[in-house]
């Protein structure tokens, strides 16, 4: 399962783009590392956000040297025991926390997972 959010500088095109193609790239980069693997994934993630450029560059030609787009994406897949994988991904300067329930009479919550600067 798939969930991404894209938020565009310069205009809706780049996000919108973007938009469109990412379930294709990351389909295409998960099938192309052959094994269902943690670093695989990882891969499969990082050759997304690089086609993802290249195809700005196409589609956009000269005016995607003054427009792009930020991203936050968040991978999901069935782990053993009804267990839920997440790798999470951000682009640019935009970023993404994972929060789970805490157990307990208070409630409340704990941060379960975010994306790192790079």
């Amino acid at each position: 399962c798939l969930w991404a959010v894209f938020d565009g500088h310069g205009g809706a095109a780049a996000s919108q783009a973007c938009a469109a193609r990412i379930p294709t790239e990351i389909r295409e980069e998960l099938e192309a590392a052959g094994r269902d693997t943690p670093e695989a994934r990882k891969v499969a993630i990082e050759s997304t956000c690089l086609a993802l450029d290249r195809h700005l560059r196409v589609k956009l030609g000269p005016l995607a040297r003054d427009i792009g787009t930020t991203a936050v994406f968040c991978y999901a897949w069935q782990e053993e025991e009804g267990h839920v994988g997440l790798l999470l991904a951000n682009l640019g300067d935009s970023r993404a926390l994972v929060l789970k329930t805490c157990a307990g009479a208070g409630g409340g919550h704990e941060l379960a997972g975010e994306t790192k600067d790079h």
